[in-house]
């Protein structure tokens, strides 16, 4: 991502890109969890569906975008919950703290 694109998402603006006709305009949408004091978006597929993870006080939850529709992972007895990559079959890869360890999860 380049400077000029993370100041855009944090700003929340749609800006033009200079010298680059195809990417002329682009439009940022934000992206909020219910109640949540972060949401981190970290993985996106071709068809637009959004993966990453939020924060409500000090818990961390994982999280997919998809056709509008916000569902949150969390892995069962898990202490956090991260989301970081989605392929173009709906995969998500992430990573989950349980006994003080983390490990790496796909769901399918």
């Amino acid at each position: 991502m380049n400077t000029t694109s993370l100041v855009a998402l944090v700003m929340g603006a749609t800006f033009a890109l200079p010298g680059d006709p195809a990417r002329a305009q682009l439009a940022i949408t934000t992206i909020d969890a219910p109640d949540a004091t972060a949401t981190l978006a970290l993985g996106i597929n071709s068809r637009g569906d959004v993966v990453g993870n939020y924060f409500v006080a000090a818990a961390s939850h994982g999280f997919l975008l998809s056709d509008g529709a916000f569902t949150t992972i969390d892995f069962p007895g898990a202490t956090e919950t991260q989301a970081v990559g989605i392929n173009d079959r709906g995969q998500i890869v992430g990573h989950y703290l349980a006994g003080g360890a983390f490990h790496g999860f796909v769901l399918d």
